[in-house]
This record gives C-alpha cells, sequence and structure tokens, in this order.
C-alpha cells in the first residue's frame, strides 16, 4: 500500500484534511513541533463505538474498550513486540520507542492518532491491524 505524501499541504486546510482522514493508511506528514518528517496512522472514528459527554471547558469522549479495533490494535501491539519490531519505551507517557498514540482532535474525528518515525513500521502496523479486523 502506498503512502500519502501530505507534506506539501498546509495544515488545516482541505488538502490537509482530506490526507490526514485516509483512514487505515500511512500518511506522510511534517511534524509542526519539531519540522520532522513522521508518518501518521488513524483508523475509522466509527469503529470505536465512541460515547461523547460533555464537560467543563470541552467534549470529552469514550472508546468501546470491546470494539473490534481496539482488539486489534492491542493484538498487533503485542505481536509486534514479540517479533522485536516494537521495543518497550522508557518514557513514562509512551508505551514503545518506535510509535507514538494520541488521543486525536475531534477535526479527524476524535478516535486515536499513531504517528511513526518509520515508515515501513507505520506499514506493518497497518497491515497488521487491517488484517486482524478482517480475520
Amino acid at each position: 500500500m502506498e503512502t500519502i505524501d501530505n507534506t506539501m499541504n498546509k495544515e488545516y486546510t482541505e488538502a490537509s484534511d482530506k490526507a490526514l482522514m485516509s483512514w487505515s493508511r500511512v500518511v506522510k506528514t511534517i511534524n509542526k513541533y519539531d519540522n520532522q518528517t513522521v508518518y501518521e496512522v488513524r483508523f475509522d472514528p466509527k469503529l470505536y463505538n465512541l460515547r461523547f459527554e460533555s464537560g467543563w471547558d470541552q467534549d470529552y469522549y469514550y472508546k468501546d474498550q470491546n470494539a473490534p479495533i481496539v482488539k486489534a490494535i492491542k493484538e498487533t501491539k503485542i505481536a509486534l513486540e514479540n517479533a522485536l519490531i516494537f521495543t518497550k519505551s522508557d518514557d513514562t507517557f509512551q508505551d514503545y520507542n518506535e510509535m507514538d498514540s494520541y488521543a486525536d482532535y475531534p477535526r479527524y474525528g476524535a478516535g486515536t492518532l499513531y504517528r511513526f518515525n518509520d515508515e515501513a513500521i507505520a506499514h506493518v502496523f497497518v497491515s497488521n491491524v487491517t488484517k486482524r479486523l478482517n480475520d
């Protein structure tokens, strides 16, 4: 599967949003905080069975921990760790050195953003998750 190149698109433009919301695809982009090339992956937020709740100053959302996408991602992380593709991080906030994960912006559907420095590992992650979802 090809990587979608989003490096030439300005943030928050129609072209950039379209690329970033290419579910189950690897998107090459520039990290605005350190100006480095990164590879981002998002899965369709509908797969998470999100539940929104209004909060004090923002909306909170909760993922269904029993959703098939959550299970597929957990299984993939374990498999990639066992295959020594993922290595445990010493960072308190991140599980692995090869991948960062963040609660995604509501603009992009409020799912989870997975960010990689290595394109090949991003593709291995996506293909493993989608295979587990389709099994």
